[in-house]
């Protein structure tokens, strides 16, 4: 297994990843330049990246040895590009603008990035006057079984959808849903077997849970959950939403309050919250599990580390590890087989 991660001062960074023992290779500079976020092609051994600062996409061959060969890149049609995915089929990549809409780039046979296709820029404003003062997009996923992607906005306390038709993309206000007022939606998931969906809301620390009914592709009965701890107090922003693969399990990550919240998942609800902290390390930036559901990958932006943490692979429950890579303020962390 190979894990990459992706940092604004040391670029792309990988290493070798032994699931059984633990083990860590050296960790290598697999690409140099700035990195925000990362995703990966269902198919094709290729890896994408976002360059916030220069508003760009890049597409990468994942070489045998790990190293990555830049392929191709281009503009993100927007202003700071957040959030990146890839459809289910290798089609088309998905990338959010935060502070000027979504775009989508359907993908070569070789995986390389064409010019966007489409470029949607939503509208309306939200209850914070510094935070919603107008869209921001975050969150981009695609639907499991259909050709439509969700969108978190920030800024508009709304999940967007999109169906995909031509290579475009057509805003279908019958399947938008809401969060609450001045929730602030970042990213959005969908379970594992795909009967519901979490929204991790950024400025009220909570998760918002949807049914998905599957024959319409309709979000309904939301019910929120807060990350929080009774007993908390002060300012604190959430980040990341992720589930295990049983969908036993899910993880939410909480900058401020400095833990990572696992949630029991039984019947669409969620259950016995347990929050991980540890002395030194801080802003949990992003979390994501391995495929076989034994390890949970968290960024400690502050703290310069990415974090392995072992996971009971049939409950998804969270255990303490001093496994770690150090990465200078790394955004996010990401799995390759």
């Amino acid at each position: 297994m190979l894990i990459y991660t992706a940092s604004s001062d040391s670029g792309i960074q990988v290493a070798h990843f032994e699931v059984e023992t633990g083990m860590l290779s050296e960790q290598r500079v697999a690409a140099a330049g700035k990195s925000f976020f990362l995703a990966y092609h269902p198919k094709k051994r290729v890896l994408y990246s976002l360059n916030e600062e220069d508003a760009k996409v890049l597409a990468f061959t994942i070489e045998a040895d790990g190293l990555l060969t830049l392929i191709n890149t281009v503009d993100s049609q927007g202003a700071v590009p957040c959030h990146l995915a890839v459809d289910p089929h290798g089609r088309f990549l998905a990338v959010s603008n935060y502070n000027s809409g979504v775009a989508l780039f359907p993908l070569r046979e070789n995986g390389s990035l064409e010019e966007a296709s489409s470029v949607f820029q939503p509208e309306g404003s939200g209850v914070d006057e510094k935070r919603q003062d107008k869209p921001h997009p975050h969150g981009v996923t695609f639907a499991p079984g259909r050709d439509v992607l969700h969108v978190a906005d920030l800024g508009t306390d709304m999940i967007w959808a999109f169906d995909i038709v031509d290579s475009k993309l057509q805003e279908n206000k019958s399947l938008h849903v809401k969060t609450a007022p001045g929730a602030g939606p970042r990213h959005f998931e969908f379970s594992p077997n795909g009967n519901i969906a979490i929204a991790v809301n950024e400025l009220d620390n909570t998760l918002s849970v949807f049914s998905y009914d599957k024959q319409t592709g309709s979000l309904q009965n939301r019910k929120d959950y807060t990350m929080l701890p009774a007993d908390f107090e002060g300012t604190t922003y959430a980040a990341e939403i992720a589930f295990h693969p049983s969908g036993k399990a899910c993880y939410a990550t909480n900058r401020g309050q400095h833990s990572v919240v696992t949630y029991s998942v039984n019947k669409g609800a969620l259950h016995s919250p347990k929050w991980l902290m540890q002395d030194g390390l801080a802003d949990p930036q992003h979390a994501i599990c391995d495929p076989s559901g034994k390890w949970l990958a968290v960024a400690w932006r502050s703290a310069n580390e990415v974090r392995l943490y072992p996971l009971d692979p049939l409950t998804g429950h969270l255990g303490k590890t001093e496994i770690a890579l150090k990465v200078s303020k790394p955004m996010c962390a990401i799995f390759v087989p």
